[in-house]
């Protein structure tokens, strides 16, 4: 037998099944059993594949290891609220909570990312200001570097 696992004693491989047992192999993303694609290609997951998976967990390490940013610009996302902070948007998880995040920018490259944030955020500027842990209100940049 092979058993690899995680620094919390849960069963993880990221390159290969985590589990093998004769002529069995299960694969594992840090305790949670996932299909073989997952860890073995995960660059051939879709954003269609994750949408119709009904394990939230499963749901979850698929999202990881597909990539949120590139998840959040596969479509159907709704804007939530946009103001000088940057963008606040949702995306439905089938099953589960929505997956809210700011889109923001980086102003010394111009480069656009989001940061996952609670669903119950409402603006763009509330959004950004948590990630800070800060309120809305208490958020105030006066430069961006």
């Amino acid at each position: 037998a092979r058993v690899f696992t995680d620094a919390e004693n849960r069963l993880h491989d990221e390159r290969a099944a985590a589990f093998v047992w004769i002529d069995v192999e299960d694969f594992y993303w840090h305790g949670v059993r996932v299909p073989e694609q997952v860890i073995l290609r995960p660059e051939t997951l879709t954003a269609e594949q994750i949408d119709l998976e009904s394990n939230v967990e499963v749901r979850r390490v698929m999202l990881e290891r597909f990539g949120v940013e590139r998840y959040m610009t596969s479509g159907n996302i709704m804007v939530i609220h946009t103001d000088e902070a940057g963008m606040l948007v949702t995306k439905a998880l089938p099953g589960d909570e929505p997956l809210v995040m700011a889109r923001v920018s980086d102003p010394s490259s111009n480069r656009k990312y989001f940061l996952r944030v609670p669903p119950t955020m409402r603006t763009a500027r509330e959004a950004v200001a948590w990630t800070f842990g800060l309120s809305g209100k208490d958020y105030q940049p006066t430069e961006e570097t």
